[in-house]
C-alpha cells in the first residue's frame, strides 16, 4: 500500500476517533449556526429599518432595527446552545435544564425592555415638550427612562429568584447614606424642579448670572449649561441659579438700546432732541410702537446729555446697537451739532484766573 494513502487512513481514523470522543459536533454546529446567522441577522436588521423608516420617524426606526437584531441574536444563540446540549448530554437538549429557559426569558427581557423603555421616554418628552416646555419635557422623559430601566432590571433580578424586597431595604438604606454624602448634588436636582416650576428662563433665552451672560443650551436635573458669545460653554448650577440674581435679557419678544448722548452746551436742547427722534424714524429696524425714548439727563461737565434708546425685536439688537450710533453721528454731522470732548482749564491763585506765561528771551 502506498504510504501516503496509509498515513492519510490513519489521519482520517484519529480525526473521526477525536470527533466520537469529545462530542466536538454540538461546538461545531454552535459554530456555524453562529457565523451564518450573524450576518443574516444584520442584512434582516437593515431592511427591517428601511422599512419602517417609511412609516415612522428615523429616531423610532433605528430602535426598531435594534429591536430586531437583538431578538433574532438571543434565538441564533438559543440554536446554537441546542446544538451543543444535544452532543453534549446524549440526546438531551440544553433547552430542559432549568437555567436555560430562564437565561433565555432574561435577554430577551432585556432585549426588548431596554429599547422599550426607551422609545416610552420619547414619547413622554415630546408630549411635555408640546403642553408645557422643552425643559419640562427633557425633565419628564429622562425620569421615565430611568423608572422604566429601574422595573426591567427588578424583573430581570426576579428571574433570578432575587428577592425584590430585601433588595429594596438595603437599596434604601444605602440612599439614606449617599443622600448624607451628596447633599448638594440632591439641592441642586431639587432646584431644578423649582426651575420647571417658576420658569424664569427657557432653552434659547439669553440670561445674565453672576456677571456671565450667555445662551441657554440645556437644563439637566443638577446644572443648566450656558454658551458665551464667544463660544464657551459655562456649567452653572442648579442651585446657583435659585439663589443667585438671573437676568433673561431675550425673555421678552422686543429689546431697548440705550445710547448715552452728550452735545455741546451751545446748541439748542429741543432741536437735537427732535434730530434724535428723526434718527429713530428712519431706521427701519426700530420700532414706531413703543415710540423712542428721548430723555434729558443733566448737564454735564462739558456736555448737555441725553437718553436715546430705541425699540426692536430682539433678533435685530446687534444691529441697531451697530448702526443707531453711526446714524446719530451723520446727523449732528448734517445738522451741525458739536460732540463735545471734556476741557480742562488749569488755573492758579484765585479760582477762574488763568496762570499768566511769560516768554523770556535769551540774549546774545
Amino acid at each position: 500500500m502506498n504510504p501516503n494513502c496509509l498515513m492519510c487512513l490513519l489521519a482520517s481514523s484519529s480525526i473521526a476517533d477525536w470527533w466520537s470522543d469529545h462530542d466536538v459536533r454540538g461546538w461545531v454546529m454552535f459554530g456555524v449556526i453562529v457565523v451564518f446567522g450573524l450576518p443574516l441577522i444584520w442584512v434582516l436588521g437593515g431592511l427591517v429599518r428601511k422599512l419602517s423608516a417609511k412609516k415612522v420617524s428615523a429616531g423610532l426606526a433605528l430602535v426598531f432595527e435594534r429591536i430586531t437584531r437583538l431578538s433574532l441574536c438571543v434565538l441564533v444563540f438559543a440554536a446554537g446552545l441546542h446544538q451543543v446540549g444535544m452532543a453534549l448530554g446524549d440526546g438531551m437538549s440544553l433547552i430542559g435544564h432549568p437555567w436555560f429557559p430562564r437565561t433565555v426569558s432574561v435577554l430577551l427581557t432585556l432585549t426588548i425592555g431596554l429599547p422599550l423603555s426607551a422609545i416610552a421616554a420619547r414619547m413622554v418628552r415630546n408630549i411635555g415638550t408640546s403642553r408645557f416646555s422643552p425643559e419640562v419635557g427633557i425633565m419628564f422623559g429622562r425620569a421615565m427612562r430611568w423608572f422604566l430601566i429601574g422595573v426591567v432590571l427588578a424583573t430581570v433580578l426576579s428571574q433570578f429568584g432575587v428577592n425584590l424586597g430585601a433588595a429594596l431595604g438595603a437599596a434604601g438604606i444605602v440612599g439614606i447614606a449617599v443622600g448624607f454624602a451628596a447633599q448638594t448634588s440632591l439641592s441642586n436636582v431639587i432646584s431644578g424642579f423649582f426651575l420647571l416650576g417658576e420658569k424664569p428662563f427657557r432653552v434659547g433665552d439669553l440670561i445674565e448670572v453672576d456677571g456671565v451672560v450667555g445662551t441657554v443650551d440645556k437644563i439637566g436635573m443638577i446644572s443648566a449649561s450656558i454658551r458665551t458669545p464667544d463660544n464657551r460653554s459655562v456649567r452653572i448650577p442648579n442651585e446657583t441659579l435659585v439663589k443667585s440674581q438671573v437676568a433673561n435679557i431675550t425673555g421678552n419678544p422686543i429689546r431697548r438700546y440705550d445710547l448715552e448722548v452728550g452735545v455741546a452746551y451751545d446748541e439748542d436742547i429741543e432741536h437735537v432732541m427732535q434730530v434724535l427722534r428723526n434718527v429713530a424714524d428712519q431706521n427701519k429696524h426700530c420700532l414706531d410702537e413703543p415710540a423712542a425714548l428721548v430723555l434729558f439727563t443733566g448737564f454735564g461737565d462739558s456736555s448737555i446729555n441725553f437718553l436715546f434708546g430705541v425699540w426692536m425685536v430682539r433678533e435685530d439688537y446687534l444691529l441697531v446697537r451697530n448702526s443707531i450710533a453711526a446714524e446719530v453721528q451723520k446727523a449732528f454731522a448734517r445738522e451741525g451739532i458739536e460732540i463735545p470732548f471734556p476741557h480742562r482749564v488749569i488755573a492758579g491763585g484765585k479760582a477762574g484766573v488763568p496762570i499768566e506765561v511769560k516768554l523770556n528771551q535769551d540774549k546774545d
